[in-house]
């Protein structure tokens, strides 16, 4: 019998459709794979919500600790990005990460990026405010001096220990005694761990003047015992302190415009004649603001006065802050100035409210009635019976507007 060479049409026909059959049902399972695979994304491009530690997250991203709602175990909480600087900026606002310690200006703590900068999330401790001691004899006032009758706006520092880190809201008023019409406000602020200072702010209107002292009782504060803050002896120095004031004062309204005549010795420092003149002290030009920041000693201010004498002239001068009724100062003080001295100012007697005979020898700077005017200073010692012994510098200019005062005293011993 012949053999075929060709396997016949019917073979041919049986070996293509089972291939065929095997071919659909291949296509048929991915396809159902696919399918499976849309509804996955689906379902989570629908929902957008990933839960840890819970199949039904109620949020975007829902962690919950060991115990759902119950107490805190020590590996719940999610860890942010932990960094050791901050030197590069973010890129979304909103980044979030953990500074492990201090670095440049940047303190120890959690930081977002706000689209600009890296902004501190506040560390501040839950629990109530609490110090071991309040010190009020180191109590500061700032600025350091106040006058009678003059609005007061400052604040005042008392240092404590024992801070435990907790913040705290603003504090209720109290009144001064001793030189009344101060009020004294704690400022609400965040205790430190450890020593601090707390910040009181002082206003109202003085009824004396410096060195008369206002008093305020300090109740029982964050569990520290209450004490007595004592302030306004006066811009008390350190020795060797230097301390440093300018002035600027219209000329016209300094030269031309007399306020109320000053009361000023008008013989020599043993005398005890005053004369009112029709002068202008630079004090007076200033506003309450400006007025806190001259340099007063132990009740004297340092000043200038116009120069009843000469024209476009002035005069340094002291002026005895203490409140009418006060033992006058005693002092002593001699000069060496650009063109004289001053040698007869041993013994000063300066009532209370009066100004100084003169500080320089021949009593004036002679400024002129414009630019073209000398610039003139004087240097003094200041001494006391105390035994406390200050150097002093007046100094005065002038252009065709202003006229301006320099100060500066230093304690040297």
């Amino acid at each position: 019998m012949k053999k075929k060479l060709f396997p016949s049409k019917k073979g041919n026909t049986i070996s293509k459709n089972t291939h065929i059959t095997y071919s659909n049902a291949f296509i048929q399972k991915l396809m159902n794979n696919f399918l499976l695979l849309a509804l996955i994304l689906t379902g989570i491009l629908g929902f957008s919500q990933v839960g840890v530690n819970t199949p039904t997250p109620e949020t975007t991203l829902d962690v919950r600790g060991v115990n759902h709602l119950g107490a805190v175990t020590a590996k719940d909480g999610i860890l942010v990005p932990r960094v050791s600087n901050l030197t590069t900026n973010g890129s979304v606002s909103g980044q979030l990460v953990y500074l492990v310690a201090d670095a440049g200006s940047f303190s120890k703590g959690f930081y977002y990026w706000n689209g600009s900068e890296w902004r501190s999330i506040k560390d501040s401790s839950s629990i109530p405010p609490g110090i071991t001691t309040l010190n009020c004899s180191s109590v500061s006032l700032s600025p350091k001096s106040y006058v009678s009758g003059s609005p007061y706006v400052g604040n005042m520092s008392i240092a404590y220990t024992g801070g435990n880190g907790a913040s705290y809201s603003n504090g209720s008023s109290i009144s001064s005694t001793g030189v009344t019409g101060l009020n004294a406000t704690l400022r609400a602020g965040t205790l430190n761990a450890g020593d601090g200072v707390l910040i009181y702010d002082i206003t109202g209107t003085p009824n004396g003047s410096t060195p008369s002292t206002a008093v305020f009782a300090i109740p029982t504060t964050f569990g520290a015992t209450g004490c007595n803050a004592v302030v306004g002896a006066g811009n008390v120095f350190a020795i060797g302190e230097v301390q440093s004031f300018r002035v600027v004062v219209n000329a016209n309204t300094f030269f031309t415009n007399h306020g109320s005549n000053i009361n000023r010795k008008s013989t020599n420092t043993a005398g005890t004649t005053f004369t009112d003149y029709s002068e202008k002290a630079s004090y007076d030009t200033q506003v309450s603001s400006v007025q806190s920041q001259y340099i007063v000693i132990n009740g004297l201010r340092m000043d200038f006065v116009e120069t009843p004498f000469f024209a476009n002239s002035v005069s340094p001068v002291l002026f005895n802050t203490n409140s009418g009724g006060q033992p006058a100062a005693v002092f002593n003080i001699s000069s060496l100035s650009t063109n004289d001295v001053y040698s007869n100012g041993a013994n000063t007697s300066l009532p209370a409210q009066r100004y100084s005979y003169r500080v320089d020898g021949d009593d004036q700077f002679g400024l002129g009635s414009s630019s073209g005017g000398t610039a003139e200073y004087v240097n003094a010692m200041l001494t006391f019976p105390t035994g406390e012994w200050y150097q002093l510098t007046y100094h005065a200019t002038r252009d065709a507007t202003n006229v301006y005062f320099y100060f500066t005293a230093q304690r040297l011993n």
